[in-house]
């Protein structure tokens, strides 16, 4: 009797305990239920997002494919022609700044010398084989223009050597063509020598050469002169 009093019991208080515990329980169900939902939503949210950036990508990748067969490449050897062709008009212009600057014509241009003065000199080198340049440069060193004077001199030595046959004048040939051309000349270090004088006085100090510095240097002139005027013919019987 007193085992079956406390069984009663014992369920009895189990029951209670159930109807305590069964409204937190559904409430619990349904709180874990709203939880998966919105889990889930957002679960197939990411997987649409997902889905829309690959197919983006995929439109990318499609028109950089269509670009890039529109727009075709250039081939390598029309690279090397551009890349050539430009590397020759570098160098044709930097030659050309260079010859105009050092060298251009035969004795290039003085632009302290009067128009007469560059008239003259117009005169005799269009006309250098026949042309009187004695009696110009006398007037050149009287006038104290010794500027002129220089110019003359080595118009002199050109004129020499054309007459002794040991170069060919031709008015827009460089001075260190004229060396060359007297390369197997006994004198040929004498005129580089007279070369560079009259180069840097003509182009580097212009006019304002004195009297002082032409009478230094005009004895190496003379003598180049006289050297010029030896025959080609003698000299090569000399050297013989």
């Amino acid at each position: 009797m007193e085992w079956k009093g406390s069984s009663w019991l014992y369920r009895l208080l189990l029951l209670g305990a159930f109807f305590c515990l069964s409204p937190n329980f559904g409430q619990a169900q349904d709180v874990e239920r709203a939880d998966w939902e919105q889990i889930s939503k957002q679960y197939d949210y990411n997987k649409e997002k997902v889905k829309e950036e690959k197919e983006e990508e995929k439109e990318e990748d499609q028109i950089s494919a269509d670009s890039s067969i529109d727009t075709p490449s250039m081939s390598a050897s029309t690279k090397n022609i551009l890349k050539y062709s430009l590397f020759a008009v570098v160098i044709g212009l930097l030659v050309f700044i260079v010859f105009r600057l050092v060298g251009g014509g035969l004795l290039g241009a003085n632009q302290k010398i009067s128009k007469d003065e560059a008239y003259l000199l117009e005169e005799i080198e269009d006309n250098l084989e026949e042309a009187n340049i004695k009696t110009p440069l006398e007037d050149a060193v009287q006038a104290e223009n010794y500027s002129l004077a220089l110019r003359l001199y080595y118009l002199s030595i050109l004129q020499a050597l054309l007459h002794a046959g040991h170069i060919v004048w031709k008015k827009e040939k460089t001075n260190g063509a004229y060396i060359r051309e007297i390369w197997s000349h006994p004198a040929r270090p004498l005129l580089q020598k007279v070369t560079r004088i009259y180069e840097y006085f003509w182009f580097a100090k212009g006019a304002n050469l004195d009297r002082t510095e032409f009478s230094r240097i005009s004895p190496l002139f003379d003598d180049m002169l006289q050297k010029a005027r030896t025959p080609k013919a003698k000299q090569q019987k000399t050297n013989a």
